[in-house]
């Protein structure tokens, strides 16, 4: 058997730890409420803005169709998917159902139109 001095634990760092402080809650809160604070956030008396609803469907379409489309196309779209309480993609099937119906009437030339952007 050896005296060696028993060693320090090289992990143990709770010499270094601060003491707690001890404080009293009801001096925090005198102080607060004389300086103006209150103890618990007043809220506003207006209403909170309705979240935007959310359009979940299950329609079986599972393919994506993105386009490039004027703000007010797009407003004019989703003024008629929220009309008839449509899906996106039921308001395109009626679209496309409709523009081929109309296409179908009229002898138009294919291609663009002469005063369209593009």
């Amino acid at each position: 058997m050896t005296d060696d001095p028993k060693r320090d634990d090289p992990t143990d760092f709770s010499q270094f730890r601060k003491p707690a402080r001890k404080v009293d809650l009801t001096v925090v809160d005198s102080a607060n409420e004389s300086l103006g604070y209150s103890a618990s956030p007043k809220l506003s008396q207006a209403p909170a803005p309705a979240p935007p609803q959310r359009r979940l469907f299950k329609t079986g379409r599972n393919v994506q169709f993105n386009i490039k489309a004027s703000a007010e196309t797009v407003r004019r779209f989703v003024a008629i998917c929220d009309a008839y309480e449509w899906p996106s993609g039921l308001t395109m099937e009626h679209a496309i159902g409709a523009l081929e119906k109309e296409l179908a009437r009229e002898n138009r030339p294919k291609g663009r139109e002469p005063n369209s952007r593009g």
